[in-house]
């Protein structure tokens, strides 16, 4: 009942103000009238709890994907994560730039080059 008599109360300062300014109240309303979204908190204002897990399984439901990609006859591109790369291969023990880098240059092309890899790009998210 007293949500009933606030929307009620808001609607009618609503009306209110469009007629004194000139506002066109279907487009005001075509927003949402609430601080925070309502698909992040309950009618109460406490935030709505949810799992990403949850949301995984509803994204996955009735999609039908092979447990391993079929390899492609012709050349493929590899794309390696630069960052956790050099976190797994660390650079200890080196003095010049250049030492890890032909270090990592040698791992790189030793992963890539048995499985038909024609192009690998090294990305880095992070300076």
């Amino acid at each position: 009942m007293i949500t009933v008599k606030a929307d009620r109360d808001l609607f009618g300062r609503l009306l209110i103000v469009a007629n004194a300014r000139q506002i066109n109240l279907r487009e005001v309303l075509s927003y949402e009238l609430s601080p925070v979204p309502c698909s992040l908190v309950k009618n109460d204002g406490s935030l709505r709890k949810a799992t990403k897990s949850d949301l995984v399984s509803v994204l996955e439901q009735g999609i039908n994907a092979p447990a391993r990609l079929p390899v492609p006859a012709e050349g493929v591109v590899h794309i390696v994560d630069g960052v956790a790369f050099i976190q797994v291969y660390k650079s200890t023990g080196t003095s010049t730039f250049g030492e890890p880098a032909s270090r990592y240059l040698t791992i790189i092309v030793a992963q890539h080059s048995s499985n038909n890899c024609s192009v690998v790009h090294l990305v880095f998210d992070q300076y």
